[in-house]
């Protein structure tokens, strides 16, 4: 029997002996991961996660569908974490790749810096993230809203909260209370001129008999006459 004739019996013999041993290997990687937890998974799935800067270009035909994946992964780590540890050394990795990949997911902005502010007591990567939501969305109210937030409940910046309410303030769509916020911050943080400016401007422009009141009230603490 010649070497090719007998390479003609025994390669259909191998490769179904090698099918059979990779089918094998994928089951029992799947019932090993079956007896994981799902914190366990997770983490082992984000450890293989590089930085949003270095994914994007890897994904980039697929990117919406990638940005949908770690939206998931991240309501699924922080939903585990919050039932056990209360611990979220993963989540700035997280939040870092879903905002690279859809710069627009505001939503993802939103929720990102309210969870790593208060629940993983993360201000400052809180406000990175916000940062960089409002250099890609300079005309959503609500990135700049949520910074002023952070820094006037958690860091107690109140001129820097009275800074981020003004911008918000400024912006299509945003609460029109936005405004008064960010004088009373800036008075409260002692940035008085800003908040003299402001209130002078709510007193000179609005119809609103109360809210002239108010803002007349707030000028003559500041010590100015109106």
């Amino acid at each position: 029997m010649t070497q090719t004739t007998i390479w003609k019996w025994t390669l259909p013999i191998i490769i179904v002996f090698l099918c059979g041993l990779a089918i094998w290997t994928i089951q029992f990687n799947l019932d090993l991961q079956h007896h994981k937890s799902i914190e366990t998974r997770i983490i082992e799935e984000l450890m293989y996660f590089p930085s949003g800067k270095f994914l994007k270009p890897a994904v980039i035909e697929y990117q919406s569908s990638m940005a949908d994946l770690v939206w998931l992964r991240a309501i699924q780590y922080y939903g585990q974490h919050l039932m056990t540890n209360q611990k979220y050394e993963w989540l700035g990795h997280i939040f870092d790749i879903l905002s690279t990949l859809d710069t627009r997911f505001i939503g993802a902005y939103h929720f990102g810096s309210l969870v790593l502010a208060w629940d993983a007591h993360q201000v400052f990567p809180a406000i990175k993230l916000l940062n960089q939501g409002m250099s890609y969305n300079p005309l959503n109210w609500q990135i700049a809203f949520d910074a002023a937030f952070i820094n006037y409940m958690l860091t107690k910046d109140y001129v820097t909260a009275g800074y981020y309410f003004e911008i918000a303030s400024k912006l299509p769509e945003t609460w029109k209370i936005t405004e008064r916020w960010a004088a009373f911050s800036y008075a409260k943080g002692g940035a008085n001129p800003m908040a003299i400016e402001i209130w002078s401007s709510i007193y000179r422009t609005t119809e609103n008999r109360k809210l002239k009141e108010l803002a007349e009230r707030e000028l003559i603490k500041l010590g100015i006459q109106p």
